[in-house]
């Protein structure tokens, strides 16, 4: 009897501790109060983040939280702190949180990258690039091995190698007016460059920007655009030679694809109100007056008035100014030959003399002169040719669908 008079009493015990235990958690620790904070603290994020912190911490205490809950109740507080407060110490405080309390927990293995941020930002850069270490893993015995003396620089874990200076001044040389470093002097300065530039990057990784979305986006497209371009060489630029041969078989059948426009050397026009004053104009150049002088005065134009009439040179059906392009003198002058003189004629409000001082007539390119000209030419509409081909290939197996109504 006295044997059950203990463990009666010992379960009362176990229930009042229970009851005490429930009552020191607050009343949101029957889940509805708690949700309520939760809504609050959520709905507070975007106009009151600091108020939201302070809900969220309420929740923290009052709730009744398992591990892997509190883990990423303090890692969301960290990044409201971080990203919309950018109060990198209290963020900093909540990371660490996670890190200590909650070690097994999924947000203690994204908080290292976080931390390291929060360092850098306060001013801990030694504590940081530690921490950046830690994070990557990466120690003495990760590092590959190098000779003694084809190590140049050291910055903290990383070298500088002599492979990666030489390949440094390799990439620079196409884009620099400068000549490559020659002297000692000359490369330690370029060596400290490079040390620059790998501070200024390890400073920016643990600031975080290596993570940011415009970033990530930029280095995404460089990477396409690098591994689309290796395709290309090794799909269709590799696979298309053109020999002289091939080249010459082409220029055969089809020379008049190599045909030169007739070529207006030289031409003066006179533009006038009406057939009146062209033929006037006429008349003075035909009685032995100077073109240009009658040009400079007959003109209605102001611009070939100061131009003494002298176009500048363009191809039939190819004028380049916009007196040749209105009045669309290719067509007036395709029958004309050097020292003609043409007109009155027909022009848009007006008509006009066209004095023809030098034209080269239409010709067929010789094989010389295309081989040297137009085979970049030919390549390239068979890379064309080759890749119209494989994309048709490609989207068929890619399975590939096009909104157009969409743009």
């Amino acid at each position: 009897m006295k044997a059950l008079q203990v463990v009666i009493a010992v379960l009362l015990a176990a229930v009042l501790g229970v009851q005490v235990y429930q009552m020191s958690r607050g009343p949101a620790a029957g889940g509805e109060d708690a949700e309520k904070i939760r809504k609050l603290a959520i709905a507070l994020e975007e106009t009151s983040p600091r108020q939201a912190l302070a809900e969220y911490e309420r929740l923290g205490r009052v709730a009744a939280l398992s591990d892997e809950e509190a883990a990423n109740l303090y890692y969301r507080m960290g990044n409201l702190a971080m990203e919309r407060l950018k109060d990198y110490e209290t963020a900093l405080t909540y990371y660490r949180r996670v890190e200590a309390l909650y070690p097994k927990s999924s947000a203690a293995q994204k908080v290292g990258g976080k931390i390291v941020v929060c360092l850098e930002n306060t001013g801990q850069s030694g504590e940081a690039q530690r921490a950046l270490a830690r994070t990557t893993g990466l120690s003495e015995s990760d590092r590959p091995a190098e000779k003694g003396s084809d190590v140049l620089a050291e910055v903290g874990d990383a070298r500088i190698t002599r492979r990666a200076f030489e390949l440094a001044m390799e990439q620079m040389a196409p884009h620099s007016s400068s000549p490559a470093p020659r002297t000692k002097e000359e490369k330690l300065n370029f060596l400290q460059g490079l040390i620059a530039k790998e501070l200024f990057y390890r400073m920016a990784v643990r600031k975080g920007y290596d993570k940011d979305e415009k970033f990530l986006e930029y280095m995404d497209n460089v990477r396409k655009t690098y591994l689309g371009n290796r395709i290309w060489e090794e799909e269709v630029t590799s696979k298309v030679q053109v020999t002289d041969d091939e080249f010459h078989s082409f220029y055969m059948q089809n020379r008049e694809k190599f045909r030169i426009p007739a070529h207006y050397a030289r031409v003066g026009l006179i533009v006038c109100d009406d057939e009146a004053g062209a033929r006037k104009a006429r008349e003075r150049i035909e009685a032995g007056e100077d073109f240009m002088v009658v040009a400079s005065e007959a003109n209605r134009e102001a611009a070939l008035r100061e131009a003494k009439g002298i176009l500048a040179p363009f191809y039939e059906n190819q004028e380049s100014s916009t007196f040749e392009r209105n009045l669309r003198l290719s067509p007036l002058l395709r029958e004309t030959k050097s020292g003609d003189l043409v007109g009155p004629v027909a022009v848009r409000d007006g008509s006009a003399v066209i004095k023809v001082f030098e034209k080269e007539e239409s010709r067929i390119m010789p094989f010389d002169e295309a081989r040297k000209t137009r085979a970049d030419d030919y390549r390239n509409a068979l890379e064309f040719d080759r890749k119209q081909r494989l994309m048709e290939h490609l989207m068929k197996t890619d399975r590939v669908k096009v909104y157009e109504e969409r743009l």
